[in-house]
């Protein structure tokens, strides 16, 4: 895999940080898990599908966000990155796509995937809202957090859940340029 896929992987796992550290309420104990036969829900797990799923969602909400910090950001810099956004994570989509293809798996819905929708949903109407004068601060902030939470959820949700090796390769390669472009955005970061 080229450094451009990677990135574009792991750029979509940036936005999806966001749901990796809040608990679902399918990540609460139940009397199932006590007795042994508890579901990947109820450990807190996804299935590949869902993980799928996941990638796909955050692709695209770090995509439109990407898309108004192009038109909006004052900063070369910051208008840069949100290029680089868009063009690493349209890669990663159609990346995520094949992977998917190739190894049957067919994306589904999950609690983490409909919070994470939510998630981006709200951060950007809050970029389109944000002033001139804020806006790159807004962005590049927002881009900060994110990647500092992707970066937990692939560790502790995401890869530990993958059972697919190509799933798994992807998820390894993603946590390293995600770390990568959290560093970048730091460097910006006002």
């Amino acid at each position: 895999m080229n450094m451009l896929k990677m990135a574009s992987v792991l750029l979509v796992l940036g936005s999806a940080a966001t749901v990796g550290c809040s608990k679902s309420s399918s990540e609460t104990p139940t009397a199932a898990s006590s007795s042994g036969s508890e579901t990947s829900a109820q450990r807190g797990t996804l299935t590949d599908a869902q993980i799928a799923q996941v990638i796909a969602t955050v692709d695209s909400g770090e995509i439109e966000q990407a898309k108004v910090a192009v038109t909006k950001a004052t900063d070369p810099r910051v208008r840069n990155f949100a290029q680089n956004m868009i063009e690493q994570h349209t890669q990663s989509k159609l990346e995520g796509q094949e992977v998917a293809a190739q190894n049957g798996i067919a994306p589904a819905a999950s609690p983490d995937e409909k919070q994470l929708q939510s998630d981006a949903k709200s951060t950007l109407e809050q970029l389109k809202a944000a002033d001139a004068a804020s806006f790159d601060q807004e962005y590049i902030r927002a881009q900060v957090k994110q990647h500092q939470e992707v970066l937990a959820l692939i560790t502790n949700k995401l890869m530990p859940s993958a059972t697919k090796p190509a799933l798994s390769d992807m998820l390894t390669k993603a946590r390293g340029m995600v770390q990568h472009h959290l560093d970048e955005a730091r460097q910006i970061e006002m």
